[in-house]
């Protein structure tokens, strides 16, 4: 996936050759499919059926549209569909991409469309059907289509990591079920296979002992009768195997016989869910609960095996992992037995504080309509699917973030007890239990994904670490030069003068660099160093960088080491001045390369060094944050800190700090907004720079704002 670099704001690759020519190939794929839309023969063959397709289906699963609701040829989304298949197909990439650009983002503004069907059918007639109509769902569905499309932008191509190409699969193979159940539940074949589950869980029953009738659809037991309605075939079990069968690495005769095999499975799986009901009335209390959550079971397990596949090593044999996957999955529930009951009444007790603002918000886990009990397994379902889903990847996490993970979660739980209520005191619509169900899954898988992506990137940031010296390679290799753009030029008059203010007169020094990013790419600080009469050296662990920053200085005047700054390729105490600026956050080891600047250093010799400030005042961190767990950000792992954090640092290490300082004050946007149109669309660069102008102003006027810049700094010595 290419990526949002913080200074560059991504390079597109191929980039477009103009803005005005991609405009205009938009504009000219937009009118005709436009064009195309308002076509009779169009209209009638092709996008009423459409509109039809998405009410039925809002119709099904919103429990019947409201009469006071029509939906038109203008509630079909199509208008901005076109819009987004002419923008990507207008885009200057290969047209296999461009295909699979709107197989991607079409499927996604249909499924936001039916959404929007179901909602508004639902609040009809109350005050907030105009709110949702007229003002809510146009600004979501602008929002969402611009955000795809630009992501789509940024992708250099569909994610082939096993995880990625998972989600993706799923995607597609949940989409195709979700709009093909309200159909198949009424065929003739579903209802042949309710009337074979309890032919087959009939001879189960009487194995274990129990007394069991099958007739049609109907399994009479001592526990009365139930009947196999086409819910309880039709699950989400159905697509997820199938994704399975083609996400797996297997041959083309074992994909066929899994696919074959997917319908005698499921019909297995639904025969064996009924034998809840001959378990002892003292093993299950309401054995209906189990029977119509049978499924979201099931799902449990292969969510955990799924993970466990995923993050298993190479090489490591299946049976360790599997076993691992069933000791989480087993451990998972056991402790769901054990707390359940006190994590719900908790829930419950957190929700009732919402009751002064949101009258109508559920007090109990039982929402109406709910018959199933989908909700009553909820939430001790998602904190039990979180934590296994986590512990089974097999990768070290930080636990901050799995209890940030556990916090949102709740704060979800909270939020749907409080939205269920007032939806349906307002609005009378009462979700179908396969939407809670659905939504019981996919919130911890989500925050799980995210939790696990961050402890993957930042776990491959150890020194000598292949994966992590192959990321630097490929940001060396593909970053765009930033040189000459108005944010640079701040930087680069910010850097000089802490050379000025914090280090000595620099004729005659060894001076050393942590990193040769700058010199290669950005604000080359280190050739104004050596034009200062310094002897200037380097290290870094990109090899296209090093070739880069050399052939810049072109004259041989450059000492650079292949390297890494944890383990400097130097003896002890051969420099006057080590400068590190915005290195030592891209790894978790900061203290270990702060040792080895301080040990490379002369006796009272002085170290510059910036990083990331947490409390930057246009919130850089947290854009920087929402961009990596988004895996948009280029430059990969990356911490902030405060200055008494970053003191510390230092101290701990045997320096004596004896400054401190800040460079650009700028918003951390504005900087990659300015840099992407300098790299790339260039008919923008003027009116970003003249922005970039106000806080070089406020730079040169304002001194007091410049500790307060993106970067902080502290400047330490070595003891004597």
């Amino acid at each position: 996936m290419a990526t949002i670099h913080s200074d560059a704001a991504g390079a597109l690759n191929p980039a477009p050759p103009s803005p005005a020519r991609f405009l205009a190939l938009a504009l000219a794929w937009s009118v005709g499919l436009f064009a195309l839309l308002r076509a009779p023969w169009f209209i009638t063959y092709a996008a009423l059926p459409f509109t039809e397709m998405q009410a039925a289906i809002a119709r099904w699963y919103g429990g019947g549209a409201s009469p006071a609701v029509v939906v038109t040829l203008e509630c079909s989304g199509t208008d901005v569909m076109a819009l987004c298949a002419g923008v990507i197909l207008a885009f200057p990439v290969p047209w296999a991409r461009r295909l699979k650009g709107v197989a991607i983002v079409l499927p996604v503004l249909f499924v936001l469309n039916v959404i929007r069907i179901t909602t508004l059918s639902s609040a009809a007639g109350t005050r907030w059907f105009e709110f949702l109509h007229v003002y809510a769902w146009p600004a979501v569905l602008i929002a969402a289509s611009a955000g795809l499309v630009l992501a789509w932008m940024r992708t250099s191509e569909v994610t082939r990591k096993a995880a990625g190409r998972a989600a993706l699969l799923a995607f597609y193979c949940l989409g195709a079920f979700a709009i093909a159940t309200p159909w198949l539940s009424e065929s003739r074949a579903v209802d042949a296979m309710c009337r074979l589950v309890p032919a087959l869980a009939q001879p189960l029953m009487r194995a274990f002992g129990a007394d069991a009738t099958a007739s049609g659809p109907l399994l009479t037991t001592a526990r009365g009768s139930f009947i196999v309605t086409p819910e309880c075939v039709m699950t989400p079990i159905i697509p997820l195997w199938v994704m399975a069968a083609f996400w797996l690495t297997l041959s083309r005769p074992r994909r066929l016989l899994a696919l074959a095999m997917t319908i005698p499975v499921v019909i297995g799986l639904a025969a064996l869910r009924l034998l809840a009901l001959a378990a002892p009335a003292a093993w299950i209390e309401s054995p209906l609960v189990v029977v119509h959550g049978f499924h979201q079971l099931v799902l449990f397990v292969g969510l955990v095996t799924g993970a466990a596949l995923v993050g298993r090593p190479a090489g490591r044999a299946l049976g360790p992992v599997l076993a691992r996957a069933g000791a989480a999955a087993g451990c998972a529930a056991l402790a769901a037995l054990l707390v359940g009951p006190w994590f719900d009444a908790f829930l419950i007790r957190v929700t009732a504080l919402f009751s002064p603002w949101a009258p109508h918000t559920l007090l109990t886990l039982r929402a109406p309509g709910d018959v199933q009990g989908a909700l009553a397994m909820l939430p001790t379902y998602q904190m039990a699917l979180l934590v296994a889903l986590v512990w089974v990847f097999g990768r070290p996490v930080r636990w901050a973030h799995v209890a940030a993970a556990a916090a949102v979660l709740f704060a979800s739980q909270v939020a749907l007890l409080v939205g269920l209520g007032e939806l349906a005191a307002h609005a009378a619509w009462h979700p179908h239990a396969l939407m809670l169900r659905g939504w019981a899954a996919g919130v911890p898988v989500l925050l799980a994904a995210l939790v696990l992506r961050v402890a993957v990137r930042a776990g491959g940031t150890q020194a000598g670490d292949p994966e992590y010296v192959g990321f630097w390679h490929d940001v060396g290799s593909e970053f765009p030069d930033l040189g000459g753009a108005a944010s640079t030029r701040l930087y680069f008059e910010n850097e000089k003068r802490l050379f000025r203010d914090h280090a000595p007169a620099l004729a005659g020094l060894r001076v050393l660099k942590s990193d040769l990013w700058d010199e290669a790419r950005n604000t080359r600080i280190l050739q104004w160093v050596q034009q200062q009469g310094a002897r200037v050296s380097g290290v870094d662990i990109s090899p296209p960088i090093i070739r880069l920053a050399r052939a810049e200085f072109g004259n041989g005047a450059l000492t650079a080491a292949a390297g890494d700054v944890r383990a400097l390729p130097f003896p002890d105490g051969c420099f006057d001045v080590v400068y590190s600026m915005g290195t030592i956050e891209h790894f978790a080891e900061s203290d270990v390369a702060v040792r080895e600047i301080c040990r490379v250093l002369k006796p009272g010799g002085r170290a510059i060094i910036g990083v990331p400030n947490r409390h930057d005042p246009f919130l850089r961190p947290l854009l920087v944050w929402a961009l990596y767990w988004c895996g948009l950000y280029g430059y990969g792992f990356e911490k902030s800190y405060s200055r008494r954090r970053l003191r510390r640092l230092l101290e701990s290490e045997g320096f004596r700090v004896v400054g401190d300082d800040g460079i650009l004050f700028i918003p951390g946007w504005l900087r990659m907004f300015e840099l992407l149109c300098h790299t790339k669309w260039r008919a923008l660069e003027p009116l970003a720079a003249a922005a970039v102008r106000v806080f070089v102003w406020i730079d040169a006027h304002v001194p007091a704002v410049r500790r307060h810049g993106y970067l902080i700094v502290a400047v330490g010595e070595r003891p004597r």
